[in-house]
Protein backbone atom coordinates (compact mmCIF):
# COMPACT_ATOMS: atom_id res chain seq x y z
CA UNK A 1 0.00 0.00 0.00
CA UNK A 2 2.90 1.81 0.88
CA UNK A 3 4.08 1.62 -2.68
CA UNK A 4 1.37 2.50 -4.10
CA UNK A 5 0.88 5.88 -2.55
CA UNK A 6 4.59 6.57 -2.99
CA UNK A 7 3.83 5.86 -6.74
CA UNK A 8 0.91 7.79 -6.59
CA UNK A 9 2.93 10.69 -5.29
CA UNK A 10 5.44 9.99 -7.88
CA UNK A 11 2.72 10.47 -10.98
CA UNK A 12 1.18 13.66 -9.36
CA UNK A 13 4.59 14.99 -9.13
CA UNK A 14 5.63 14.11 -12.67
CA UNK A 15 2.29 15.24 -14.04
CA UNK A 16 2.13 18.35 -11.99
CA UNK A 17 1.27 21.39 -14.22
CA UNK A 18 0.24 19.04 -16.51
CA UNK A 19 -2.75 18.13 -18.96
CA UNK A 20 -3.97 14.98 -16.64
CA UNK A 21 -6.35 14.10 -19.39
CA UNK A 22 -3.08 12.90 -21.61
CA UNK A 23 -2.98 9.09 -22.13
CA UNK A 24 0.64 8.59 -20.40
CA UNK A 25 -1.00 9.52 -17.05
CA UNK A 26 -3.67 7.31 -17.01
CA UNK A 27 -1.77 4.30 -18.48
CA UNK A 28 0.39 5.13 -15.49
CA UNK A 29 -2.13 5.07 -12.80
CA UNK A 30 -4.03 2.18 -13.80
CA UNK A 31 -0.80 -0.27 -15.16
CA UNK A 32 -0.56 -2.24 -12.02
CA UNK A 33 -4.43 -3.11 -12.51
CA UNK A 34 -4.05 -3.85 -15.94
CA UNK A 35 -0.91 -6.23 -14.92
CA UNK A 36 -2.76 -7.93 -12.44
CA UNK A 37 -5.64 -8.75 -14.84
CA UNK A 38 -3.59 -10.07 -17.86
CA UNK A 39 -1.52 -12.43 -15.16
CA UNK A 40 -5.09 -13.58 -14.27
CA UNK A 41 -6.28 -14.44 -17.89
CA UNK A 42 -3.20 -15.77 -19.19
CA UNK A 43 -2.99 -18.59 -16.30
CA UNK A 44 -6.55 -19.22 -17.08
CA UNK A 45 -6.04 -19.60 -21.07
CA UNK A 46 -2.96 -21.51 -20.18
CA UNK A 47 -4.95 -23.81 -18.43
CA UNK A 48 -7.66 -24.65 -20.88
CA UNK A 49 -4.98 -25.15 -23.55
CA UNK A 50 -3.25 -27.61 -21.26
CA UNK A 51 -6.20 -29.74 -20.21
CA UNK A 52 -8.22 -29.96 -23.42
CA UNK A 53 -5.96 -32.74 -25.42
CA UNK A 54 -6.59 -34.72 -22.17
CA UNK A 55 -10.69 -33.60 -21.90
CA UNK A 56 -11.08 -34.90 -25.79
CA UNK A 57 -8.98 -38.26 -25.13
CA UNK A 58 -10.87 -39.16 -21.98
CA UNK A 59 -14.36 -38.34 -24.01
CA UNK A 60 -13.47 -40.50 -26.79
CA UNK A 61 -12.36 -43.81 -24.40
CA UNK A 62 -15.84 -43.19 -22.85
CA UNK A 63 -17.91 -42.97 -26.22
CA UNK A 64 -15.88 -45.86 -27.89
CA UNK A 65 -17.38 -48.91 -28.15
CA UNK A 66 -16.42 -52.00 -25.92
CA UNK A 67 -14.08 -54.47 -27.80
CA UNK A 68 -15.91 -57.67 -28.81
CA UNK A 69 -13.47 -60.09 -27.43
CA UNK A 70 -14.27 -64.22 -29.32
CA UNK A 71 -13.70 -66.76 -26.79
CA UNK A 72 -11.96 -69.05 -28.39
CA UNK A 73 -13.30 -71.75 -26.11
CA UNK A 74 -16.26 -72.35 -27.57
CA UNK A 75 -15.33 -73.09 -31.21
CA UNK A 76 -14.99 -76.64 -31.69
CA UNK A 77 -12.54 -78.14 -34.12
CA UNK A 78 -15.21 -80.90 -35.70
CA UNK A 79 -13.07 -84.31 -37.37
CA UNK A 80 -12.10 -84.13 -40.56
CA UNK A 81 -15.40 -86.25 -42.72
CA UNK A 82 -13.95 -89.23 -44.60
CA UNK A 83 -14.03 -88.30 -48.54
CA UNK A 84 -15.97 -91.09 -50.25
CA UNK A 85 -15.70 -91.11 -54.10
CA UNK A 86 -18.55 -92.68 -55.97
CA UNK A 87 -18.19 -94.04 -59.46
CA UNK A 88 -19.31 -92.65 -62.58
CA UNK A 89 -22.29 -94.36 -63.61
CA UNK A 90 -22.84 -96.03 -66.73
CA UNK A 91 -25.71 -94.25 -68.89
CA UNK A 92 -27.90 -95.74 -70.97
CA UNK A 93 -27.33 -96.68 -74.90
CA UNK A 94 -29.82 -94.52 -76.85
CA UNK A 95 -32.95 -96.66 -78.12
CA UNK A 96 -31.98 -98.05 -82.31
CA UNK A 97 -33.78 -96.12 -84.42
CA UNK A 98 -36.81 -97.35 -86.03
CA UNK A 99 -36.43 -99.79 -88.60
CA UNK A 100 -36.33 -98.31 -92.37
CA UNK A 101 -38.71 -98.88 -94.83
CA UNK A 102 -36.86 -97.84 -98.26
CA UNK A 103 -39.63 -95.00 -98.80
CA UNK A 104 -38.01 -91.12 -98.18
CA UNK A 105 -41.41 -89.02 -96.50
CA UNK A 106 -41.82 -85.79 -97.36
CA UNK A 107 -43.85 -83.50 -96.41
CA UNK A 108 -45.55 -81.35 -99.14
CA UNK A 109 -46.40 -77.58 -98.77
CA UNK A 110 -48.95 -76.12 -100.46
CA UNK A 111 -48.83 -72.68 -101.43
CA UNK A 112 -51.09 -69.94 -99.90
CA UNK A 113 -54.13 -69.40 -101.98
CA UNK A 114 -55.34 -65.72 -102.58
CA UNK A 115 -59.07 -64.64 -102.97
CA UNK A 116 -57.95 -61.72 -104.95
CA UNK A 117 -55.43 -62.20 -106.80
CA UNK A 118 -55.99 -62.98 -111.12
CA UNK A 119 -53.73 -66.11 -111.84
CA UNK A 120 -53.06 -67.29 -115.09
CA UNK A 121 -51.88 -70.82 -113.87
CA UNK A 122 -53.77 -72.67 -112.20
CA UNK A 123 -54.84 -76.90 -111.01
CA UNK A 124 -58.34 -76.92 -112.61
CA UNK A 125 -59.35 -74.42 -115.45
CA UNK A 126 -62.28 -72.37 -115.61
CA UNK A 127 -65.04 -74.62 -117.89
CA UNK A 128 -68.22 -73.28 -119.73
CA UNK A 129 -71.42 -75.31 -119.26
CA UNK A 130 -71.21 -77.53 -122.27
CA UNK A 131 -67.68 -76.85 -122.95
CA UNK A 132 -65.53 -74.63 -124.84
CA UNK A 133 -67.01 -75.23 -128.16
CA UNK A 134 -70.44 -74.43 -126.89
CA UNK A 135 -69.19 -71.17 -125.99
CA UNK A 136 -67.51 -70.31 -129.37
CA UNK A 137 -71.00 -71.08 -130.76
CA UNK A 138 -72.83 -68.86 -128.24
CA UNK A 139 -70.85 -66.35 -129.09
CA UNK A 140 -71.35 -66.85 -132.94
CA UNK A 141 -74.98 -66.79 -132.61
CA UNK A 142 -75.34 -63.85 -130.47
CA UNK A 143 -72.84 -61.64 -132.46
CA UNK A 144 -74.40 -58.76 -134.64
CA UNK A 145 -72.81 -59.10 -138.07
CA UNK A 146 -74.38 -55.76 -139.09
CA UNK A 147 -71.65 -53.62 -137.51
CA UNK A 148 -69.36 -54.91 -139.88
CA UNK A 149 -69.43 -53.81 -143.47
CA UNK A 150 -68.98 -57.14 -145.12
CA UNK A 151 -65.98 -56.95 -147.12
CA UNK A 152 -63.47 -57.64 -144.67
CA UNK A 153 -62.51 -60.76 -144.80
CA UNK A 154 -61.30 -63.18 -142.43
CA UNK A 155 -60.56 -60.95 -139.04
CA UNK A 156 -59.11 -62.32 -135.87
CA UNK A 157 -58.90 -60.80 -131.92
CA UNK A 158 -58.25 -62.34 -128.61
CA UNK A 159 -61.38 -61.89 -125.99
CA UNK A 160 -59.51 -61.44 -122.74
CA UNK A 161 -62.05 -61.67 -119.33
CA UNK A 162 -61.78 -63.07 -116.07
CA UNK A 163 -63.45 -65.80 -114.74
CA UNK A 164 -64.70 -65.05 -110.68
CA UNK A 165 -64.71 -67.15 -107.53
CA UNK A 166 -68.26 -67.49 -108.27
CA UNK A 167 -68.37 -68.27 -111.83
CA UNK A 168 -69.41 -64.53 -113.25
CA UNK A 169 -67.36 -63.07 -115.85
CA UNK A 170 -65.93 -59.49 -116.09
CA UNK A 171 -62.93 -56.97 -117.33
CA UNK A 172 -63.29 -58.48 -121.00
CA UNK A 173 -61.33 -56.90 -123.11
CA UNK A 174 -60.41 -57.50 -126.87
CA UNK A 175 -57.13 -56.89 -128.89
CA UNK A 176 -57.77 -57.09 -132.23
CA UNK A 177 -56.82 -55.03 -135.16
CA UNK A 178 -60.18 -54.33 -135.99
CA UNK A 179 -61.86 -51.65 -133.48
CA UNK A 180 -65.26 -52.96 -134.72
CA UNK A 181 -64.92 -56.55 -134.64
CA UNK A 182 -63.31 -56.06 -131.35
CA UNK A 183 -65.85 -53.93 -129.76
CA UNK A 184 -68.90 -56.38 -130.79
CA UNK A 185 -66.90 -59.76 -129.56
CA UNK A 186 -66.67 -57.59 -125.99
CA UNK A 187 -70.42 -57.01 -126.07
CA UNK A 188 -71.24 -60.30 -127.04
CA UNK A 189 -69.20 -61.78 -124.56
CA UNK A 190 -70.91 -59.78 -122.03
CA UNK A 191 -74.37 -60.88 -122.91
CA UNK A 192 -73.77 -64.47 -122.63
CA UNK A 193 -74.95 -64.92 -118.86
CA UNK A 194 -74.26 -68.44 -118.55
CA UNK A 195 -71.89 -69.11 -115.18
CA UNK A 196 -68.44 -70.54 -115.74
CA UNK A 197 -67.39 -73.36 -113.03
CA UNK A 198 -64.53 -71.79 -111.77
CA UNK A 199 -60.11 -72.51 -112.05
CA UNK A 200 -59.34 -74.00 -108.82
CA UNK A 201 -56.25 -74.14 -106.56
CA UNK A 202 -55.83 -76.89 -103.70
CA UNK A 203 -59.58 -77.40 -104.23
CA UNK A 204 -60.13 -73.52 -103.69
CA UNK A 205 -61.83 -71.49 -106.42
CA UNK A 206 -60.09 -68.57 -107.93
CA UNK A 207 -60.25 -65.72 -109.97
CA UNK A 208 -58.72 -66.66 -113.48
CA UNK A 209 -57.76 -65.09 -116.42
CA UNK A 210 -59.04 -66.93 -119.50
CA UNK A 211 -57.72 -65.94 -123.49
CA UNK A 212 -60.08 -67.16 -126.11
CA UNK A 213 -58.74 -66.68 -129.40
CA UNK A 214 -61.56 -65.57 -131.91
CA UNK A 215 -61.65 -65.20 -135.63
CA UNK A 216 -64.79 -64.66 -138.33
CA UNK A 217 -65.21 -64.17 -141.92
CA UNK A 218 -66.55 -61.02 -143.36
CA UNK A 219 -67.68 -61.78 -147.21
Amino acid sequence: MADEQRLSSLDEIVFENRNKLYGAYDLRTNYRSLLTKAFIFGTILFCVVAITPFVIMKIKQMTAAETQEVNANLIDILPEEELIIEAPKEEEPPPPPPPSTGKVQTVEVKPQVSETQVYTEVEQLAEFPGGINKFRATVGNNFDTSVMSGDEGTVKTEVIFVVERDGSITDVKANGPNSDFNAEAVRTVKSIKNKWTPAKINGTAVRYRYRLPLTMNFE
